[in-house]
């Protein structure tokens, strides 16, 4: 049973029947324009779109009638008619839906019995030659030994089919064996030219004729070949031409000896000439069939032997690879596999298997619509996925069709940048190759490539991810299916930043002369120096600052190293709030609601955030409530470009002391709602009067519990943060902020992949020491003395926590460049030299000092209850502090404040074009030439 609603494509999908598609998808509305996915319901005249209509009670649909297969092999090809041949050199190849096709959606597959299956059903069938043979069997007699049949061919294959498909199977199959049996007694039989080797029959086969045949087989040997049937053939028909009787000639009969017809001498001389001469002519023919079944043997033969090679080079070449990344230590990934031999192309399954088509092909502009994707549009075939997307998921309305029939045309009508910080997502939907990367095309194959499970840390969502690398270099990155975190989108910076992994890298040790510059030395001389540094000052002297893509992992290996040099100044570059209860309760700090909580909220509140720039996927998830679920949404702060309606408050911060006072309108839509959501940015908090602000809004969150009466697990208060190392940082103890370091600085900092700029050399004694270990040369590591070159987060394993306080990992998908190094290794080893070695010395002992300090940390893609509202609301009144009149402006306003915001992105080529492309317009980002 299914609900009620269900499209007949959702419930065929449930029975484990796959329909072919191309314009549907499950996270879009339904368009019907393609009608691949015509099925055919018993007492409907016609065929019907699955993907639009409901299934009802007591259809029987048929989704491999005759009809079906008709109407869909009409469908493909007018999407073929006018589609160019550009199969080689697209970038869909090996990912084309028009290509590839599912498990079980290919009526050939289905018909594909495996051996097990179709000896079981020679042997029931044969089992049941007797009644078979009868040609006055009742229908539904036989109709039951079919069924019987089924049910035992069914218990031992993988794919479950209908009595009728059995039946088909079986006749095919007899029919296919006695061709066989036809072809070899040709062979066998006299004919001109040289002996030609026989085609073999199995076992099965042979048991078939066996019982159903009454010819015997006798010698059959050899290969089933086009080469070896058209020989066959040629001495057959020369057989044939001399056993048959002339036509053309009388036989004349002798009075004298009626009983025995006598020739004309003459007549059988004419005869024998004739007869020679179409001998002489088959035997040339034949012949020459045979030079060419030897050209075609050797060619054949040749050709085997080089794919032979080719996969021992392969094999071998594989082996050397992962032998290779054993020994430096790559883990995570597997061998992308070739695509499957048994998947068929949809267009050759259900399309014809030739073209009517005789005009020429239409041929359609391409568009620009910025530096991120590449269009072909005269590859579309108008299913308006990417449409659906940037209106519906995107909410962007760039994209729309113009014309109609044949001069349908997709496109921004005015050339444009396609506006979106999710528009990435729309070459994963796109089913064919109109769609494709500009960074990716031309560099890789899917197959050639290896891929890696990890997840993204350039914002604090976490968004879950596939690194594809190969030769050591990450080729693309794609977007993993997780539900509770990104469905199955990614942002424009996760996609598209990665080559800003391989440029601006530190891959050296380096030290600072005397001379003022930064120069190359070794491990020894670089780890010997900082660590005879840790021992000749105080702890007191000693201070640690880390960055927004730090792991947990180096985060209390660092902590644990200043630790047991006496020192407790580690802070992070994020400010957040100390004053009432500060950090010690996790909720405080929390996307508590989570992101999956919001679709079920009807009130929104945003306080100083912008979602859109900040965290593109939870403002995704905002969008589709707000669209599905009637959100009413309303905003604090500088009024920015959302992409959902909301209601402007205002943008100063007093307006929170209204609504917490109830003073001001909207605490009375508030007071209404069922289940309210506050959510606060991190940034605003970072502002001289966040800890007002904080107490504001934690009233606000108390009041709105009070009135919605929602108890328990219902969670109003949001803290929405920017960098994906901070909720670790506090849960670890670090203190937000370095205000700390710059009231006290100290003679030795240490600059954990801190790039915020937050210190500079002038906040700092001339005398002092910078140590920066990093992964990129950005804004640290000029004004370090010493340089650690560390590893980014896909040359680790490593542990990440997003902003609903979910721990993730990375996973190694690339080796580190040259003399990179895990940081919390490096640590380690500085530890040993300065002879306070930390008590681990592998990743799992790590992750068990993470769970001795907070246990969370190793609870992997859980979720743990953080309900200390109660506790932090009572704190949060001792808060003196006065909310200012200044606005509440977050740093990522726009789209061009999206794009660089950390090392990575900042040392990406394709970032720095779309910051271009945004300012000054698609049409001033110079493309390469591409042939």
């Amino acid at each position: 049973m299914v609900e009620p609603g269900t499209t007949v494509l959702q419930a065929c999908e449930k029975v484990g029947m796959q329909i072919p598609r191309f314009c549907y998808h499950e996270r879009l509305s339904v368009a019907g324009n393609c009608r691949m996915c015509l099925v055919e319901i018993e007492k409907v005249p016609k065929p019907v779109a699955a993907c639009a209509m409901p299934v009802m009670k007591g259809w029987n649909i048929l989704t491999d009638s005759d009809k079906t297969r008709k109407a869909r092999e009409g469908v493909m090809e007018f999407l073929l008619a006018n589609h160019p041949l550009d199969c080689p050199i697209c970038d869909q190849g090996g990912e084309c839906d028009l290509q590839r096709l599912g498990e079980q959606s290919s009526r050939k597959r289905k018909m594909k019995f495996e051996a097990m299956a179709l000896k079981v059903l020679v042997e029931e069938a044969c089992a049941h030659s007797g009644e078979l043979k009868q040609k006055h069997l009742s229908v539904a007699r036989r109709n039951a030994i079919w069924e019987a049949i089924c049910e035992k061919v069914n218990a031992v294959s993988r794919t479950r089919r209908s009595p009728d498909e059995v039946k088909r199977r079986w006749q095919d199959f007899r029919r296919r064996t006695k061709e066989k049996l036809s072809l070899n007694k040709s062979t066998s039989s006299k004919s001109v030219g040289a002996p030609v080797e026989e085609i073999s029959l199995t076992t099965t086969e042979q048991t078939l004729l066996d019982t159903f045949c009454d010819e015997q087989i006798v010698g059959i040997q050899g290969c089933d070949s086009l080469d070896q049937k058209i020989v066959n053939q040629a001495g057959e028909s020369l057989s044939d031409v001399r056993k048959s009787p002339p036509s053309s000639t009388s036989v004349p009969t002798s009075e004298n000896c009626p009983e025995e017809p006598r020739r004309c001498p003459d007549c059988d001389d004419l005869e024998r000439m004739q007869e020679q001469n179409q001998t002489d002519s088959l035997q040339a023919i034949a012949q020459e069939i045979r030079a060419v079944a030897n050209v075609a043997r050797a060619f054949r033969r040749d050709a085997q032997a080089i794919v032979a090679h080719t996969r021992q080079l392969v094999s071998a070449v594989t082996g050397l690879t992962m032998a290779v990344n054993a020994l430096a230590g790559v883990g995570g990934s597997v061998p992308s596999p070739a695509p499957p031999v048994n998947e068929v192309d949809q267009s050759m399954q259900f399309g014809s298997d030739r073209s009517r088509f005789t005009e020429g092909k239409r041929a359609v502009e391409d568009k620009n619509i910025g530096p991120l994707i590449k269009t072909i549009m005269t590859r579309c075939i108008q299913c308006t996925r990417c449409v659906r997307f940037a209106s519906e998921i995107a909410g962007v309305e760039d994209l729309g069709t113009t014309g109609r029939g044949n001069d349908l045309q997709i496109g921004t009508y005015v050339e444009k940048m396609f506006m979106s910080e999710l528009s990435g997502n729309i070459i994963d939907i796109c089913p064919v190759g109109a769609l494709t990367s500009k960074p990716y095309a031309f560099t890789a194959r899917p197959w050639e490539t290896r891929k890696t499970e990890s997840i993204d840390v350039l914002d604090a969502v976490g968004s879950n991810i596939v690194v594809s690398t190969r030769g050591g270099e990450v080729m693309r990155i794609l977007p993993r299916l997780h539900e509770d975190i990104n469905e199955e989108w990614i942002s424009d910076k996760t996609r598209f930043a990665y080559d800003g992994l391989k440029r601006q890298r530190l891959t050296q040790p380096m030290v600072k002369n005397k001379s003022g510059d930064l120069v190359p030395t070794s491990w020894e001389d670089v780890l010997a120096r900082v660590a005879g540094a840790l021992q000749s000052v105080k702890g007191s002297d000693i201070a640690g600052v880390v960055g927004g893509l730090v792991d947990a992992e180096a985060l209390v290996s660092l902590k644990d190293l200043l630790n047991r040099l006496n020192s407790d100044n580690l802070c992070t570059e994020e400010v957040f709030p100390m004053a009432g209860s500060g950090t010690d309760l996790r909720s405080k700090y929390l996307l508590n609601t989570s992101i999956t909580g919001i679709e079920e909220a009807d009130v929104l509140l945003l306080v100083g955030t912008n979602p859109r720039y900040e965290a593109p996927l939870f403002n995704a998830r905002i969008r589709k409530s707000w669209l599905h679920n009637e959100l009413h949404v309303a905003l604090v702060g500088k009024k920015v470009d959302l992409s959902y309606t909301y209601d402007h408050l205002g943008e100063s911060a007093k307006i929170l002391k209204d609504i917490s006072s109830g003073t001001h309108p909207f605490s009375q839509v508030l007071a209404q709602a069922k289940r309210p959501v506050v959510v606060v940015g991190s940034s605003c908090l970072q502002k001289e009067d966040g800890a007002a602000i904080m107490a504001a809004v934690s009233t606000i969150a108390r009041n709105a519990r009070v009135s919605s009466g929602m108890q328990g697990t219902w969670k109003i208060l949001n803290v929405l943060h920017r960098v994906a190392s901070q909720v670790a940082a506090l849960d670890l103890g670090y203190k937000p902020g370095v205000d700390s370091i710059l009231k006290n600085p100290p003679k030795i900092l240490f600059l954990l992949g801190a790039d915020a700029g937050c210190i500079t050399r002038q906040d700092l004694a001339k005398d002092s020491l910078i140590i920066y270990q990093g992964h990129h040369g950005d804004v640290g590591a000029p004004i370090a003395d010493i340089i650690l070159p560390g590893a980014a987060y896909t040359e680790k394993s490593a542990t990440y926590v997003n902003t609903e306080g979910r721990a993730q990992q990375t996973k190694v998908a690339v080796t580190p460049p040259g003399m990179a190094r895990e940081d919390w290794r490096i640590i380690r080893a500085i530890s040993e030299l300065a002879g306070v070695t930390l008590p681990y010395d592998s990743l799992d002992e790590v992750r068990d000092r993470l769970a001795e300090i907070s246990p969370n940390l190793v609870r992997y893609d859980e979720l743990e209850e953080a309900n200390y509202f109660k506790q932090a609301n009572e704190l949060s009144k001792g808060v003196n502090q006065a909310v200012l009149t200044e606005s509440l402006v977050p740093p990522q306003l726009t789209a061009k404040d999206f794009y660089m915001t950390d090392p990575i992105s900042r040392a990406s080529q394709t970032m720095a074009k779309c910051v271009k492309a945004v300012t000054e317009g698609a049409q001033a980002v110079e493309e390469p030439a591409i042939c």
